[in-house]
């Protein structure tokens, strides 16, 4: 069982003046999310921040309502919501509100979370890891069932993680959205992995 966790909220700061490609639209993302998860092995569910009236939502998806007021509030609620509803060894996918997935993600997630049991996984691949800042990154690299996957030091608010692994580091994760507005997900992923939880993502 994947227990997904969609983020959405009526207006977020963060997104304002965003570069985005040519016909982008949260609706799309949305509208992918529900083709790609279409699965009886999928608990989807909404993190909805603010008034969810006009949103709408496929029948088979839940909704929970917050009001956090902030893009590192709401994903806090989101990690203790997710802890609520899942199991020990059960998978959770965070997902922001901006990402498209291809059609075989859900095997992707599953292959991932096969191949760094104890860690998590991302399955986008941040170009900045392609820019000089990282001109002297190693990375460690694995053949999976659907993918290559690569180690990596960062990734974004999108991820995968077992429940025993969210709950065991709970503290990291709060302690970087409780600085700022928003969260400092480049420094929390390096602590996380300085503890020991490896970060791997799609080549």
């Amino acid at each position: 069982m994947i227990h997904l966790i969609n983020r959405q909220c009526n207006f977020s700061k963060i997104s304002v003046g965003k570069k985005r490609p040519e016909g982008f639209s949260k609706e799309k993302c949305f509208a992918n999310l529900q083709s790609v998860f279409n699965s009886d092995d999928v608990n989807c569910q909404v993190v909805f921040d603010g008034d969810p009236s006009k949103f709408e939502l496929p029948n088979s998806w839940k909704l929970h309502k917050t009001n956090s007021g902030s893009g590192a509030k709401s994903f806090i609620d989101s990690l203790e919501y997710a802890l609520s509803i899942s199991k020990e060894d059960e998978i959770i996918y965070f997902v922001e509100d901006d990402y498209l997935h291809k059609s075989n993600a859900l095997a992707v997630i599953y292959d991932g979370m096969f191949v760094n049991k104890e860690g998590y996984i991302s399955l986008y691949d941040h170009y900045d890891k392609y820019t000089p800042v990282y001109s002297k990154l190693d990375s460690k690299i694995i053949l999976g069932q659907t993918a290559h996957w690569r180690t990596t030091p960062s990734t974004t608010d999108t991820f995968a993680i077992r429940r025993h692994t969210l709950e065991k580091h709970l503290p990291i994760f709060k302690k970087w959205s409780l600085i700022e507005h928003y969260s400092l997900d480049h420094e929390r992923c390096l602590e996380l992995w300085k503890v020991g939880v490896p970060l791997i993502t799609c080549i």
